[in-house]
């Protein structure tokens, strides 16, 4: 059994996804690692024939109807075999070595739900990503790590992995981790860089325009706003500060109301 499954969902970008096949190392690391692509419904001839690339050097590839991002990367899940989950973006890449290290402190300490990294701007940008310590009020802010972490895949099991039901693609990761924050915890941040973020005019991050993320937002404090509100009770409560247990009370009935 591999300790690490990747998980990657593609829709039409074959000409990234060899570099980020390229990037795991598959027959070098083949006893760590397991490598699952998602054809999320591509039509893209060049991505057509990747697929049948990759099948051919040790890539396990599902063909489904395209679903978006969430369902593709639950399609992902269910399917590995791996203690361990690691999502990959088709256009991006990771350093293998850092991420069996990563994977390797969870081996050590059960405690320890989600490893993420900082990591390298490239494409567009050439700079570092410097993520920085947990920090579950700037993660209800909004999110600040990327879906490429080690997580433990019996936490996405019990956590129900992806929604797929969100008013827009592209926040799927910033829901699992309020999710999980609120639930179980257990960050830790791997001061090394574990992947590489490629920066493009068209990628989804970059062309969500606001009102969406707005959307997303409100739906993310909706489904969980029972959460929250108790999370920043026993806030206000190790602060000492009495008056944030009432504005906690009136932000769940605020969120809820809308």
């Amino acid at each position: 059994m591999p300790l690490i499954s990747i998980i990657t969902a593609c829709y039409n970008q074959g000409g990234f996804l060899r570099e980020a096949f390229a990037s795991v190392e598959l027959e070098k690391y083949k006893n760590v690692f397991e490598h699952i692509v998602i054809n999320d419904g591509s039509t893209d001839e060049e991505t057509i024939r990747v697929f049948k690339e990759l099948e051919g050097r040790g890539v396990k590839v599902i063909h489904q109807q395209n679903q978006g991002l969430g369902a593709a990367r639950n399609a992902g899940v269910k399917m590995s075999t791996g203690k361990y989950i690691l999502p990959l973006d088709s256009d991006n890449k990771i350093d293998p070595k850092v991420m069996i290290e990563a994977a390797q402190k969870m081996e050590r300490n059960d405690m320890i739900n989600v490893v993420y990294t900082d990591a390298k701007y490239f494409g567009a940008k050439n700079d570092d990503w410097i993520v920085g310590d947990f920090s579950m009020p700037q993660m209800l802010f909004c999110n600040f790590i990327d879906a490429c972490a080690v997580i433990r895949k019996s936490i996405l099991d019990e956590n129900n992995c992806y929604d797929g039901n969100m008013p827009a693609m592209g926040h799927e990761d910033w829901e699992l981790w309020v999710r999980i924050g609120l639930t179980k915890n257990g960050f830790y941040y791997f001061r090394k860089f574990g992947f590489y973020y490629r920066v493009r005019e068209d990628s989804m991050s970059a062309t969500i325009s606001n009102p969406n993320f707005i959307r997303n937002r409100q739906y993310i404090y909706n489904k969980h706003a029972t959460l929250i509100a108790e999370y920043m009770r026993s806030l206000a409560q190790e602060k000492g500060v009495k008056r944030f247990i009432t504005r906690s009370k009136n932000f769940a009935r605020r969120i809820i109301k809308n």
